[in-house]
C-alpha cells in the first residue's frame, strides 16, 4: 500500500480511521442540532491530532511526493464525499437555498422576511418549512454570499449541490493553501492540517455553510499579496469580507 499511495503506514491507518469515523458519522447523525455529531467529531480528533503530529513534528514532515500528496488530498474528498447526502447538522442552507429562489423571482431578499404574504407563491414543502428565521429576519447574509445563492440554485435547488457548491470552494481554498505553502517554503504535507481536520468535514460538506467562500476568498487575496499583486488582493479581499461580515 505503501508504494501505491506514498504514505508511510502509520499515517495510512490514521486515514483508514477517519475514513471508518466518517462512514459511522455519515450513518448516525441525522437531522439538524443531533449531538452524537459532537461525539463523532471529538473521536476522529484523535485520529486527526495523531496524524498532525506525524505531519509536523514526526517523520512525515519531510518533502513529500506528488502520490503521497494526492493519497492525503484524496482522504479528503472521500470523507466530504461520505458526509455530503446526509441531512446537514444545522438548516442555515434552506436559508441560502431560499434567497437564491428569492433573488431568481426577482425580488430584492433584503426587503421582506420569508412569512411576508409578498413571497408565499416562493413556499413549498421541501426548503420552506426548514427557513430559520422566517417570521422576523430578512436575510442577514452580505452580497458576495447572495451571489453565490442564486448562482447555485439556478443549477439546483437540491440541499446537496449547495453543499457541494461549498465543498467546490474548499477545494478553490486547498488550492491557495498549497501556493502559499509553497511559497513559504513549508512542506506540502501541511495541507494535511486542513484536509483532514474533522470541523470543515462537517461544516462545510455535510451542512454547507457559507463560511468557506469568505475563507476561499481571504486566503486568495493572501496568495496575490504574497506574489505582489496588490489589486487582485483588494478586490479577493473584499470579495471575502462581504461574503459574511
Amino acid at each position: 500500500m505503501r508504494r501505491i499511495t506514498g504514505l508511510d503506514w502509520p499515517l495510512l491507518t490514521l486515514a483508514t480511521c477517519l475514513l471508518a469515523l466518517s462512514a459511522a458519522g455519515a450513518l448516525a447523525v441525522n437531522g439538524f442540532d443531533d449531538p452524537k455529531v459532537g461525539v463523532v467529531m471529538l473521536l476522529q480528533c484523535i485520529p486527526y491530532a495523531l496524524a498532525t503530529w506525524l505531519v509536523v513534528r514526526g517523520r512525515a514532515e519531510r518533502a513529500v511526493s506528488g502520490r503521497a500528496l494526492a493519497s492525503i488530498l484524496l482522504v479528503g474528498i472521500a470523507m466530504r464525499c461520505l458526509l455530503l447526502p446526509g441531512t446537514p447538522v444545522s438548516n442555515d442552507l434552506f436559508r441560502y437555498i431560499w434567497d437564491g429562489r428569492v433573488q431568481a423571482a426577482g425580488i430584492n431578499p433584503y426587503l421582506y422576511v420569508p412569512s411576508d404574504a409578498t413571497l408565499s407563491a416562493l413556499r413549498d414543502a421541501a426548503i420552506y418549512p426548514f427557513i430559520n428565521r422566517a417570521d422576523y429576519a430578512p436575510t442577514i447574509y452580505p452580497p458576495t454570499s447572495q451571489i453565490v445563492f442564486y448562482l447555485v440554485t439556478r443549477i439546483s435547488e437540491a440541499p446537496i449541490a449547495m453543499k457541494a457548491a461549498m465543498v467546490a470552494f474548499e477545494g478553490l481554498a486547498v488550492w491557495a493553501m498549497l501556493q502559499l505553502l509553497a511559497l513559504r517554503g513549508l512542506p506540502r504535507s501541511r495541507i494535511l492540517l486542513y484536509a483532514w481536520h474533522p470541523l470543515p468535514l462537517w461544516e462545510f460538506a455535510r451542512s454547507g455553510h457559507v463560511d468557506i467562500v469568505a475563507i476561499a476568498f481571504l486566503l486568495l487575496a493572501f496568495l496575490a499579496s504574497e506574489r505582489g499583486s496588490p489589486l487582485v488582493a483588494g478586490i479577493a479581499f473584499g470579495a471575502g469580507v462581504v461574503t459574511k461580515y
